[in-house]
């Protein structure tokens, strides 16, 4: 099994998480202070082989000069987050979670930005 292919386990596990975590963001609004009322979106959850690490991507509703601090503080909350995850998870071990940027989608903007670019350079439109 190559690094790019998942368990069942972990895909069952990490999708069980995904909800849970957007459950948690956007409807039990879970209280990070300093953050106050940001909107996060989870769009991805991964987990390590063994399910003791969950890597979870968000993107939060925030200026992306504040990012990064978004990002640092929700990791030093994530103890607050792991606490609901207990509850929630039926799981032996509640993973340590380590949240993400998700930059994805900026990446995949720039790539529509330089074939468009292409485009209008070849007079396509």
């Amino acid at each position: 099994m190559s690094q790019k292919e998942f368990s069942e386990r972990q895909l069952k596990v990490a999708e069980n998480l995904k909800r849970i975590m957007s459950n948690l963001f956007n409807v039990e609004k879970l209280y990070i202070p300093v953050i106050g009322d940001i909107y996060i979106t989870v769009s991805e959850v991964r987990m390590s082989p063994d399910l003791k690490l969950a890597r979870i991507y968000i993107l939060p509703s925030c200026a992306k000069d504040d990012v990064d601090q978004v990002i640092k503080l929700i990791n030093e909350f994530s103890h607050i987050a792991k606490k609901s995850v207990a509850k929630s998870a039926k799981l032996k071990y509640v993973p340590k979670l380590h949240f993400v940027f998700d930059d994805l989608f900026d990446e995949a903007q720039k790539i529509e930005d330089l074939i468009g670019g292409i485009r209008q350079e070849d007079g396509h439109d």
